[in-house]
Order: structure tokens, then C-alpha cells, then sequence
């Protein structure tokens, strides 16, 4: 039997504002278990050397540099890891002279040439998924966008909706599908500029889908 994934919730005010200050995404619940999942798990691998230094220490003192190594690098390598993907939350920035609707527009045509899928969408925010898996993580990937008067700012994860575990590394693939709907926002909007309709907003784009 197939698992039902969890219907996208609407942004509240709230996360729209700390996303829009912070630049950096913001996950609750089974989705932010989901983002750290895996790198929690193997954090737990470097606690058994942890551990076993400490044990070591109080049975027989720290008796040479090696037993310190094993005290002091799990807290480290667990430190470099959590914020390696806590990084990952950070949003791409892309700058323009549009208002909050041209640039809902704009993103919503974009989304739609690149044949992603839109799950939730509002003025100020877009939840899209890739529908594809590509790479170093399984299932597809997810798109968040939020959107204000000239700006909006593009984040791209797993999808933290599939019940399938997450990868432990990226290696930047997630930065490069964020670059991809950046790169095709910018086309758009070069597209309707040089058709005479960079401020028509919702009206033009509503009338190409008919």
C-alpha cells in the first residue's frame, strides 16, 4: 500500500517574515526530522569513540594524546556536519525591480516551462516539486519560493514529504536545481521585456495558458 505524504500547509506570517529577514528556510515537524534525519543517524556513529574515551578516562586517566583525539573529534565532526546542512537552508536571492504579483507570475511561468509540479501557491510563496529523483537523494526534489516586491528567494530540497530516506550529502545539486528555476525566472522576465509586457503581470501570463 501506498503511504499518503502530507498535504503542503499554507506559510504563515510569521515564517514569511523570518524567511524573507533570514534568507534561510524554515521546516516544523516530520519535515524537519525528515531534513536532518539522516545526518542525525550518522552523527550516532561518532559517538561510540565519544563514549568510549570517556570510559577510558575515568578508569585510567587520560593517559596520552590519542584518547584526547577521540574525546575532542566526535563533538567536532557532529558540529561540522549539522551545519554543513543547516547551510542548506539558505535561500538563492534573486533581485529585480518587479512588484509581489509580477514576480508571483513570473516565478508560476517559469515553474510551469521547466514541467515542475505546484502543490501550494499564494502571492508570496510557491511549493513546487521536480518530479524526478537526479543524483545523490531519492524521490524528487522540493522547490520553495517566496516571493516579494523585488525579490525572491529560491530553496531547493529533497523531498522532505517522501517517506523514503534522505542523502547524507548534495554535493551542491540542490544549489544547482535552485540555479535552474533562477536562470529560467530570468529568461521569463528578459522575455517579457522585450515583448513590451514587462509590467503586465498576472493579466498576460493568465491569457498564454488559455
Amino acid at each position: 500500500m501506498t503511504k499518503k505524504k502530507n498535504k503542503p500547509k499554507d506559510l504563515s506570517d510569521t515564517d514569511y517574515q523570518l524567511m524573507l529577514s533570514s534568507k534561510r528556510n524554515i521546516f516544523h515537524g516530520k519535515r524537519l526530522w525528515r531534513f536532518y534525519e539522516a545526518q542525525f543517524y550518522l552523527s550516532l556513529t561518532f559517538l561510540a569513540p565519544l563514549i568510549g574515551a570517556i570510559l577510558r578516562i575515568l578508569k585510567v586517566g587520560l593517559e596520552n594524546n590519542i584518547i584526547l583525539v577521540f574525546l575532542i573529534a566526535p563533538p567536532f565532526l557532529i558540529f561540522v556536519l549539522l551545519s554543513y546542512r543547516r547551510s542548506e537552508l539558505k535561500f538563492l536571492e534573486l533581485q529585480n525591480n518587479k512588484t509581489r504579483e509580477q514576480n508571483f507570475y513570473l516565478t508560476k511561468k517559469a515553474i510551469h516551462d521547466l514541467n515542475w509540479r505546484i502543490e501550494n501557491e499564494s502571492q508570496r510563496h510557491i511549493e513546487a516539486f521536480t518530479g524526478q529523483g537526479l543524483g545523490f537523494t531519492w524521490g524528487d526534489e522540493m522547490i520553495t519560493v517566496i516571493i516579494a516586491t523585488n525579490t525572491i528567494l529560491i530553496n531547493s530540497q529533497c523531498n522532505l514529504d517522501d517517506y523514503k530516506t534522505q542523502g547524507f550529502f548534495t554535493f551542491g545539486k540542490l544549489t544547482r536545481i535552485a540555479k535552474k528555476l533562477r536562470n529560467q525566472i530570468e529568461l521569463e522576465s528578459e522575455h517579457a521585456g522585450n515583448m513590451g509586457i514587462a509590467n503586465s503581470g498576472a493579466g498576460h501570463w493568465n491569457n498564454q495558458q488559455r
